[in-house]
C-alpha cells in the first residue's frame, strides 16, 4: 500500500480504443467491458466474502490454555488477524473503486455506441 495507507488511485478506463495511453485500460468493445466488469465484480464479492471470513475468525478466536505462551499466541493472532482485516478493507476499497470505474466507462461506452447507430441510422447507411 502506498504511503497513508490508502489504495492507490483507479487507472483511467479508455473505451473504444486500439491502444490506450500509459496506464490507461484499453477496452475495444461493449462485450469485453462487460465481461471485465463481471470479474471485477465477482473479485470484489471474493474480496469481501474473506473479510467476513476474518471478522468471523476474530471473534471467535481463542486462547487454548490459560498459561502465558498461549496468552501471548492469542495476542499476537489478534494482532495478525486486525492487520488481515485491514489490508482485506483497502483491497475490497480498491476494487470498488475500480468496479465503480469500470460501470461509468461502460455507461459512456453504451451512449457512445447507441448515439453513434442512432447516426448511422438516422444517415440512411
Amino acid at each position: 500500500m502506498p504511503e497513508g495507507n490508502t489504495p492507490p488511485a483507479v487507472p483511467p478506463i479508455t473505451v473504444g480504443a486500439q491502444e490506450a495511453p500509459g496506464g490507461h485500460f484499453a477496452v475495444t468493445s461493449l462485450d469485453e467491458l462487460n465481461s471485465l466488469l463481471k470479474r471485477w465484480q465477482q473479485v470484489k464479492d471474493e474480496i469481501d466474502a474473506a473479510g467476513y471470513r476474518l471478522e468471523e475468525t476474530q471473534r471467535l478466536i481463542d486462547s487454548p490454555a490459560d498459561d502465558p505462551a498461549s496468552k501471548n499466541q492469542l495476542s499476537a493472532s489478534r494482532t495478525s488477524l486486525v492487520r488481515a482485516t485491514e489490508h482485506n478493507n483497502q483491497m475490497l476499497l480498491m476494487a470498488t473503486r475500480f468496479v465503480e470505474a469500470l460501470q461509468s466507462a461502460r455507461e459512456q461506452y453504451a451512449g457512445t455506441e447507441a448515439g453513434n447507430n442512432s447516426a448511422i441510422t438516422q444517415s440512411g447507411a
